[in-house]
């Protein structure tokens, strides 16, 4: 929950810092920094949630991924088309404490087993 909240924020501060080349360059390099972290946690979270079928959920998570970056690249670029790139880290801002908000309300944590 932490990185979409964290992404969002930062998209949120592109957006408001459109003018300060400098600002927005540690921006998206913290952006990246964050997003580095996604992959691995969806794949962490797959081998510890179905351990017997992790590959096929891969499976599952690679076939997500692919219908999300369609969705992105038409909806990116009709968000684009009518507000630029601002309107786009808005929208991605939106939807990424959106994203955080499910997690929170869809994701429980497990008790983890203390190390003997």
């Amino acid at each position: 929950m932490t990185v979409p909240l964290v992404m969002s924020v930062l998209g949120f501060g592109l957006v408001s810092a459109a003018s300060m080349p400098a600002a927005s360059a540690v921006m998206i390099a913290l952006w990246g920094l964050a997003f580095g972290a996604v992959p691995v946690g969806w794949s962490t979270w797959l081998a510890r949630t179905v351990p017997d079928q992790a590959e096929s959920a891969g499976g599952l998570l690679v076939a997500a991924i692919q219908l999300a970056i369609a969705i992105g690249a038409a909806g990116g670029g009709l968000i684009f088309d009518a507000s630029g790139a601002q309107g786009v880290f808005s929208v991605a801002s939106i939807v990424l404490v959106l994203a955080a908000v499910m997690i929170f309300i869809g994701v429980r944590p497990r008790a983890v087993a203390a190390a003997a």
